[in-house]
């Protein structure tokens, strides 16, 4: 922002305030869920296998810290992330808090084009 009436000019640098992913979730935990008594929220990311092509593969750890610092903060999220089985299992390798879901519950969760795309063979639900 600036101001000139010749000869004196005045400007000012306007701050940018960076939010981190932690401190808008928690903003969204304390100000909107909280107070409608929302106990738990689920997060669904899909295709983080993208990480890794983007040149990204600390991701994973970014939001695993992430995620540990929301639940210190007292807010309780969860995410649900979805990619090829392969990187599952380099994720369960380097990160002991990703949990890989039973192929029941990731069978029931996902299209069969989602299963066909990720590489997931197709589950009968039945509840005989």
């Amino acid at each position: 922002m600036s101001f000139s009436v010749p000869p004196i000019s005045v400007s000012r640098e306007e701050k940018k305030e960076k939010l981190s992913l932690v401190d808008s979730l928690e903003e969204l935990w304390k100000k909107h869920l909280v107070p409608s008594k929302v106990d738990a929220s689920v997060l669904f990311m899909d295709d983080v296998h993208y990480f890794l092509l983007a040149g990204q593969p600390d991701a994973y750890f970014t939001l695993r810290n992430s995620f540990q610092e929301l639940a210190r903060r007292g807010c309780n999220f969860s995410l649900v992330m979805t990619g090829p089985k392969l990187l599952f299992k380099d994720v369960a390798d380097l990160a002991e808090s990703f949990t890989i879901l039973p192929s029941l519950l990731s069978g029931a969760l996902c299209s069969r084009r989602n299963k066909r795309r990720h590489g997931m063979k197709n589950t009968n639900l039945s509840t005989k």
